[in-house]
């Protein structure tokens, strides 16, 4: 493509007013794009990008887009669109997107969950909706988790989840979010650490907590479900983070000693499923959440997750009790400590 010293390529339609279509990488392709401008691509159907990378269910996903200093403008669907298990080549950079979207798919990128560690640094702002798009919708139906090691950057926008499952069948991962990232989850959705080979690390500061909080325009208590695990690594951190507009319906009960009211139901913000050898959750704030703050629904010994959390405005208990190492509850119900 173009070269620093000279002039950038430009790709736009030959008709004023009339978006021209896009670049399709298909499995198995590859492209380089340097010094380029991409402007009116894309066509107002959903997912008809600019530029668009098909790929098949392969882990490790293959990398096959290569960008640096790319401008993609006026793109009339998303800018671009990272399908299967597809992500951007290492070395990728300084990609700019903006006037990208429609109503139906207002994001300048939509990604699998395998692209999360290889998005570029750039500009990613004056779109229908800032926020790069995640989802299962996107992967390989058979690969729809993050099933390798990867790093979600904060890219100066949030990223907006239909869900997100950390590790998958014979595919341990880990994922590292760093200061400052805001994640947007769909209502009724998950962060879900399957199993204990696989790992959430989320490590803000004080100064740039890492959010986790709902989608929906004007959320409330309950709008998406919470941050599960399943079982615990023992590298796994929640620290400096807030968990805001949580408590959503788990589809699970029965465990730990503080059911929902006129229920077995134990829906919370963060839920806890295997016993951890030492606190993980440190600085913590959860907010809004429609049943309890920390769910401890393991059968063990009765570890405080909550000693550095704050909370405000939970429904039922700051957090739960766990049952003994016989898997019973005391014959009168646990105290619930309550938060303002």
């Amino acid at each position: 493509m173009g070269k620093a010293t000279c002039q950038p390529i430009r790709f736009e339609s030959r008709e004023s007013g009339r978006p021209w279509g896009g670049l399709l990488i298909g499995a198995g392709g590859s492209a380089r794009l340097a010094w380029g401008v991409f402007s009116g691509g894309g066509a107002p159907e959903a997912a008809q990008a600019t530029v668009r990378v098909n790929a098949g269910a392969e882990l490790p996903g293959p990398r096959p887009l290569f960008v640096q200093h790319v401008t993609i403008e006026s793109s009339q669907g998303p800018g671009i669109v990272l399908n299967g298990t597809a992500g951007f080549a290492e070395g990728s950079s300084d990609l700019t997107i903006r006037g990208a979207g429609n109503e139906a798919r207002p994001h300048p990128m939509m990604v699998n969950p395998n692209a999360l560690g290889t998005l570029p640094a750039g500009t990613y702002t004056g779109n229908v909706e800032d926020a790069v798009y995640v989802g299962p919708s996107i992967a390989s139906s058979s690969v729809y988790y993050l099933g390798a090691d990867a790093t979600l950057r904060d890219l100066g926008v949030p990223y907006r989840l239909e869900g997100l499952q950390v590790g998958g069948p014979d595919a341990p991962a880990k994922l590292t979010i760093e200061a400052g990232v805001e994640l947007r989850f769909e209502p009724e959705t998950l962060l879900r650490v399957v199993d204990a080979s696989s790992t959430l690390v989320a490590a803000g500061t004080a100064a740039k907590p890492i959010v986790f909080t709902s989608a929906r325009e004007h959320p409330s208590a309950g709008a998406w479900a919470g941050i599960a695990f399943d079982e615990l690594n023992p590298e796994s951190r929640l620290e400096s983070v807030v968990v805001r507009y949580a408590g959503g319906p788990c589809q699970c009960s029965g465990f730990g000693c503080n059911d929902l009211p006129d229920s077995f139901d134990v829906s919370s913000a963060i839920l806890v499923f295997k016993e951890s050898v030492a606190p993980f959750i440190a600085n913590a704030r959860i907010e809004d959440s429609a049943g309890h703050g920390i769910l401890r629904g393991w059968d063990g010994a009765d570890v405080d997750l909550a000693a550095s959390t704050t909370f405000a405005r939970i429904a039922e208990c700051a957090q739960t009790a766990p049952k003994d190492a016989g898997g019973r509850c005391p014959s009168a119900p646990p105290a619930c400590p309550r938060s303002p």
